[in-house]
């Protein structure tokens, strides 16, 4: 279990540091007049770019040369699934609270959280489960 706490706390810190990403780019490009599933998408992507190589290098501590095929499939499947998650709940909470300053806020905040969890969940036990030092004691 402690192993898995390490794995959360960084998970955390690195998620913070991507939704900061994300978030940045998601109001950029509305500020400059994309739609807001576009740029919610767009936001999304470039923050997944940063997630993936921060979590196998340091969340996970992936240590082998470089990704496999297999490896980015399935952590592309995960943010895949992720990103339509995101997308859906973040749209389905402005088409339910309006849009305003606070509730592109809040829907922002509720669709990253939704996707943190699927991302971690999937990223400990689809994506990174074989290259993680004692996967052997985890199977």
């Amino acid at each position: 279990m402690s192993r898995t706490r390490g794995e959360l706390f960084r998970f955390l810190l690195v998620g913070g540091t991507t939704v900061l990403i994300d978030l940045a780019a998601y109001r950029l490009l509305m500020f400059v007049g994309l739609a807001v599933p576009v740029a919610k998408a767009t936001g999304f992507l470039i923050g997944t770019f940063f997630a993936y190589f921060a979590n196998r290098m340091w969340t996970f501590a992936v240590t082998n040369d470089g990704p496999s095929g297999g490896e980015v499939l399935r952590f592309a499947a995960v943010y895949g699934g992720s990103l339509v998650a995101n997308v859906v709940v973040n749209g389905v909470m402005l088409a339910v609270l309006g849009r305003t300053e606070l509730t592109i806020a809040v829907a922002f905040v509720i669709a990253t959280a939704t996707s943190a969890l699927l991302n971690f969940l999937g990223m400990k036990f689809l994506v990174f489960i074989r290259s993680t030092p004692d996967a052997k004691t985890v199977q």
